[in-house]
């Protein structure tokens, strides 16, 4: 059957199609614009009408909300509804007041649809648009410095200008920014928070130009942020016209009193010179991988949150103890360990064991019977501080070579049953009461420094991997 005539004011000849694009494009612009802007200026938007070739909206909440539309929505409301009616048609919004006498016959006769519900019931807590937040968030010496900062940027501070959290895949980079912008705009709705990949910010960017010739609408999506946010930047850079476009907006947000948060695996690499010049003014935070005590309680909170899906899930904390010392991994890896045991809960009566847990992530735990002796230790240790061996060996009271050393003494007394005098011997002919000295001061090291411990993580971790 073909398209339905214009003539026919209230009519969608695809009505259907149409109104199924605007509710799928609403749920898109609820995440775009975040749960403060969409309550107050898009959830009360309907689509009323096809006429004259014109996707015709209904503004119901009077001029207010039709002129923020016009100024800050429009565009994007074109661009959701392109996507999924496949083809490009104006949009026109209208207060009832502006609607042509039939139309707004028509439209007396047909109720307009229903906002969906905010909440899940009375009494529930608001939708918030990302999934990350500050309670959820597990702190420790990896990233307690990191998250003050976030908290700070969710707090508009005015020496916040451009902010860049950095460290490896899976540390929890995407869930500090998403936390920044539900953290915002709870403390302030009508803010204007934009959180996109730097894969998605290249895809819209390069989508834009190529069907239009005229970014103009994503442009204004990204450059009228309060608050732009751009998860794992590096994926924009190489591509010329994006790192341009990249480049701009940035100024744009920083013009307006904005402030940009950026995410990377490293160090921002891989920029044109310019864009690169101007990125070096970031206020940069690196988060390193959990240590022992972050990672048990990274696997308590993953715990909690999975037994909200599956009532009764629980795993044994011995089990959980176990996971923690022998996966030196980052959050995501937990997560996924975590989820693996939940097979084995549905297939079990009761608790995740011990027995169970080990037998489940056989494949991602390392070898518990691996030999470590003190030769595998002084490898370790030495790949750790970018040193050769026969330089780890050198006697010399140097710090560059006497703490890798005493830390090196220190871990074979912790990883090897030989005792000083023998531990001693294989470090160069050292008298036993060295090895006990340098047992003693890594020890308390390790209370007090988080460098330390991060140093012993990472060594630990070079050693559980297999030949």
């Amino acid at each position: 059957m073909k398209h339905q005539s214009n003539t026919d004011p209230a009519g969608f000849g695809g009505a259907l199609t149409a109104q199924s694009a605007w509710a799928m494009s609403k749920g898109e612009l609820r995440t775009e614009f975040g749960e403060g802007l969409y309550r107050s200026y898009i959830e009360a938007l309907d689509l009323a009408a096809e006429e004259g070739g014109e996707y015709v909206f209904l503004a119901r909440n009077g001029q207010t909300q039709r002129e923020w539309l016009d100024d800050k929505a429009k565009e994007r409301i074109v661009v959701r509804m392109a996507a999924h009616m496949r083809s490009l048609r104006p949009v026109r919004i209208c207060e009832f007041r502006d609607l042509s006498p039939i139309l707004r016959e028509c439209l007396e006769q047909r109720p307009l649809s229903q906002p969906a519900p905010a909440s899940a019931g009375a009494g529930a807590p608001p939708r918030t648009p990302w999934k990350g937040r500050f309670e959820t968030f597990c702190e420790g010496p990896s990233n307690h410095k990191a998250l003050r900062l976030a908290r700070h940027v969710a707090d508009r501070s005015p020496s916040l200008r451009i902010v860049l959290f950095s460290g490896e895949p899976g540390v929890g980079k995407t869930h500090l920014v998403e936390a920044i912008a539900n953290a915002a705009l709870a403390r302030d709705p009508g803010l204007e928070v934009r959180l996109i990949s730097g894969q998605r910010f290249t895809e819209e960017f390069v989508e834009a130009v190529s069907r239009k010739g005229d970014p103009a609408a994503f442009k204004a999506s990204v450059r009228r942020a309060d608050i732009l946010i751009i998860d794992d930047v590096p994926r924009v850079a190489g591509r010329k016209a994006t790192e341009e476009e990249l480049y701009d907006t940035i100024l744009a947000v920083l013009d307006r009193g904005g402030t940009v948060v950026l995410t990377a695996a490293n160090s921002l690499t891989g920029f044109g010179d310019r864009l690169s010049h101007h990125l070096k003014c970031a206020t940069e935070c690196g988060i390193d991988l959990p240590d022992e005590a972050l990672r048990r309680s990274i696997l308590d909170m993953r715990v909690q949150q999975h037994a909200e899906e599956h009532a009764g899930f629980e795993v044994a904390p011995e089990a959980l103890d176990m996971i923690a010392e022998r996966m030196p991994v980052s959050g995501r890896e937990l997560d996924g360990a975590v989820r693996q045991l939940i097979l084995e809960w549905l297939d079990g009566d009761g608790p995740v064991s011990f027995d169970a847990a080990e037998a489940a992530l056989r494949s991602k735990l390392p070898d518990r019977e691996r030999r470590v002796t003190v030769d595998m230790i002084k490898a370790a240790v030495a790949k750790h501080y970018a040193m050769s061996v026969a330089e780890l060996m050198r006697k010399t009271r140097e710090k560059a070579v006497s703490h890798p050393r005493q830390m090196a003494m220190y871990l074979s007394t912790r990883h090897t049953t030989l005792s000083l005098p023998n531990i001693a011997r294989l470090f160069g002919g050292y008298d036993h009461t060295t090895v006990l000295y340098a047992k003693r001061k890594v020890a308390k090291l390790l209370e007090d420094c988080a460098q330390a411990q991060r140093d012993a993580e990472s060594i630990l971790k070079l050693l559980r991997q297999p030949n």
